[in-house]
């Protein structure tokens, strides 16, 4: 039994007293994304101090609240803000939220970012619907602790107390159908969307010019801090993702402009209402295909 498994399951007892239904989609908010949760029918609000095995969410623009509810009318829990690890949290820390909502019975995970661009030709506000990642996060070399403490499948008690120690590719995860039903929507708005590849850095720093032009060679198109570990825990429990970056800044390595965690903040907001109806819009049609 892995470290983690114990507190898992009073994580699970605590949302399930607090929350008496079987949510199908879970949501993770990433910066700037958190308003989302506004297009729920809220039944449950929970801190994420009140949950056993949650820690603290210190990046800017993460309320750190658990949301329980229904969007368009289907069982959803939803995060408002994420761990990170360059918080200081070790990578079992920064995916116990998505191994609980795995524990909770989950059909579909909703994952977004704010992301920065490394084609030139994006322009803040894009949407990048993500279908593969390169994960240089998870496994940085050197930080043993990165390494996640998988466990070994046990069905015993009847379900998946563990994570599957069967090797399965990372971006198995992303699901074309799903997402096929995000760029739909995407284009009904009018809203620039596409699909691509997600890079993850240890951060908190952004990027220096020469990664920028490492990251565009080894086929990228957005980079950020998050999402690969949570898409990499959905995968093991064969669990479809949709998960969704927001461009909130390009990187031009030749004429490298200054970022901030507040104007990364603001530039999400700017699509937030237009990501809140196609993540609203893409789980009906998904839920009822």
């Amino acid at each position: 039994m892995p470290a983690w498994e114990p507190e898992l399951q009073e994580a699970l007892a605590h949302v399930q007293q607090q929350w008496g239904q079987t949510p199908q989609v879970g949501i993770i908010l990433g910066t700037g994304s958190g308003g989302v949760a506004n297009r729920l029918e809220v039944e449950t609000r929970l801190d994420y101090a009140q949950i056993p095995g949650f820690v603290r969410s210190t990046a800017t623009g993460h309320r750190g609240q658990v949301i329980c509810g229904r969007l368009a009318g289907i069982p959803t829990i939803a995060m408002q803000g994420r761990f990170h690890r360059y918080e200081g949290w070790t990578f079992d820390q920064t995916v116990f939220p998505t191994r609980l909502m795995a524990a909770l019975g989950i059909q579909g995970l909703v994952v977004t970012n704010a992301a920065g661009g490394v084609d030139p030709r994006m322009k803040q506000g894009d949407l990048i619907l993500l279908d593969s990642h390169l994960d240089l996060l998870t496994y940085w070399p050197g930080d043993q602790s990165n390494y996640p403490a998988l466990g070994s499948f046990d069905n015993s008690s009847g379900h998946d107390s563990c994570e599957r120690s069967r090797l399965v590719r990372g971006d198995q995860a992303y699901c074309a159908r799903w997402r096929q039903f995000a760029q739909r929507e995407a284009n009904r708005l009018g809203v620039s969307a596409r699909a691509g590849v997600y890079v993850a850095l240890p951060g908190p720093n952004y990027e220096t010019r020469a990664e920028y032009r490492v990251i565009r060679k080894l086929g990228g198109d957005v980079v950020g801090m998050s999402t690969v570990a949570e898409v990499a825990v959905a995968s093991l429990h064969r669990i479809p993702v949709l998960a969704i970056s927001i461009v909130t800044n390009v990187a031009r390595p030749d004429a490298i402009e200054k970022t901030s965690g507040e104007e990364v903040v603001h530039a999400a907001r700017d699509v937030e209402s237009d990501l809140a109806t196609i993540i609203e819009q893409s789980v009906r049609d998904y839920f009822a295909a």
